[in-house]
């Protein structure tokens, strides 16, 4: 229906007429806010915990007195593992190899409130992760993570 109307350049309503093209669109903005500095460091300190000691196993993180749930980071195989990690431009080269974007994506979208936010929400709380560089600029990181996300 939206694109019967926007194709007529009009809608109706209680007599009065729109021009569509003067409606400006909408985009998806942030609902979270920056979290504290208090916060990151915590939360840095329980993702260090998960990343290097425990990638095996599922791991309950702590944000504002709620437990959430991620599933492990990789299966405890035998074998050669690589021992480096692969470069990417939003990641930092002295991280475990083990540490991928869509890991610290999906442990960003576990920090939600509820659950529910946005993907510049997602990218606000990526931001939080001691292996993602700080130095990237926000229309780079939220192309990324709406990649990661899809």
């Amino acid at each position: 229906l939206f694109y019967y109307c926007d194709s007529r350049g009009y809608t109706q309503d209680d007599n009065t007429r729109i021009k569509f093209s003067l409606m400006k669109h909408q985009k998806c903005t942030p609902t979270v806010p920056a979290t504290s500095p208090e916060n990151v460091e915590r939360f840095r300190i329980q993702e260090a915990f998960r990343y290097k000691e425990q990638p095996y196993v599922p791991f309950y993180y702590d944000f504002n007195n709620t437990l959430t749930m991620i599933a492990p980071l990789k299966r405890n195989t035998i074998g050669i593992s690589s021992q480096k990690a692969r470069e990417h431009f939003l990641l930092k080269a002295d991280r475990p190899p083990h540490v991928s974007l869509l890991c610290l994506v999906r442990d960003a979208s576990a920090k939600l409130p509820g659950g529910v936010g946005t993907r510049p929400d997602v990218a606000i709380l990526l931001r939080d992760s001691q292996f993602v560089v700080q130095e990237v600029p926000d229309n780079k990181l939220n192309a990324v993570v709406s990649g990661a996300l899809d």
